[in-house]
């Protein structure tokens, strides 16, 4: 079956994706921020999660890795309504051609999430990649990843809007078998959903997210109505 499909302007993207993202953010960002999310910086390494998948088996230039992490220590007050707290880390992973291996992950951004609603961000650099290059992105397995998964899939739609963004090609997200139907029912509240047969006729962002091991394998569709 072809996969072809006919995809909105990376700038028209931008702009209905941002805007929509903003609808989730809520509550006053001073005070979020005036409890020092900077102190959650390095608060973990991305490689103390397991491995979902060997990196033999990808093929693309890049790997942008989302390694959720809960922060219960942090805005821990009474009545607060941002409980859980969740920190992704999202890193990247270049192909090094010269040596057929991978060169060191580097950081690209800390997302904070208040109960699944993105409250701060901190970006380390540009997304590093170029036109054309393309990337397949790995929600690794933390223990905390089953409590984290909206503030993942937010995470993930960011990350498909920064590749559209810079021209790049967002291959696939990679998850763990046992919290796709979390992932689906969240990425439904920033109307991304399941479509069954890909057709040239429908315009907009897709998504593609297959399991490890091995047993879903589905697109999800950006519906603006």
């Amino acid at each position: 079956m072809r996969r072809d499909i006919l995809l909105l302007s990376r700038k028209k993207i931008g702009v209905l994706l941002s805007l929509f993202l903003c609808l989730f953010m809520t509550g006053d960002s001073s005070r979020v921020f005036g409890q020092g999310l900077d102190g959650l910086q390095g608060l973990f390494k991305p490689e103390d999660v397991p491995e979902l998948i060997s990196e033999k088996m990808i093929y693309s230039q890049y790997v942008i890795y989302l390694t959720p992490k809960l922060q219960p220590q942090f805005l821990n007050y009474k009545d607060n309504q941002l409980k859980p707290l969740c920190e992704v880390r999202v890193t990247t992973k270049k192909r090094d051609y010269r040596n057929g291996g991978w060169e060191p992950r580097k950081e690209y951004e800390n997302l904070w999430y208040g109960n699944g609603v993105p409250i701060g961000c901190r970006r380390f650099q540009p997304l590093p990649m170029r036109p054309q290059e393309s990337c397949v992105v790995i929600i690794e397995p933390s223990k905390d990843a089953p409590e984290c998964t909206r503030a993942c899939a937010n995470a993930l739609v960011r990350v498909l809007l920064d590749v559209h963004v810079a021209g790049a090609i967002f291959e696939r997200a990679y998850i763990q078998r046992d919290l796709c139907e979390k992932l689906t029912s969240d990425l439904g509240v920033m109307k991304f959903y399941p479509v069954q047969i890909l057709s040239t006729a429908r315009t907009g962002a897709l998504l593609h997210v297959v399991s490890q091991p091995a047993g879903f394998d589905t697109y999800y569709f950006f519906y603006t109505n």
